[in-house]
């Protein structure tokens, strides 16, 4: 979210992530046999007027990220 909002205010920007799979929150971490999803922090506010909603469309990609009730 950082990255795209200094990128559109027409910063250069690298995203470095140190995990093995790319995506920050939008990823599931696998550890001794357990799996645990970060997805549902930010779903959480994904409904009309919600925080996560708010910032999709804020950043004018809301139709690129399906969300289904």
């Amino acid at each position: 979210t950082a990255a795209a909002y200094l990128a559109r205010g027409g910063r250069s920007v690298l995203v470095c992530d140190r995990n093995d799979q790319p995506g920050g929150l939008a990823t599931t971490v696998r550890s001794d046999g357990f799996a645990l999803s970060h997805c549902p922090f930010l779903l959480w506010g994904a409904y009309p007027g919600g925080w996560s909603l708010d910032i999709l469309e804020d950043l004018d990609i809301r139709d690129e990220v399906p969300l289904l009730p």
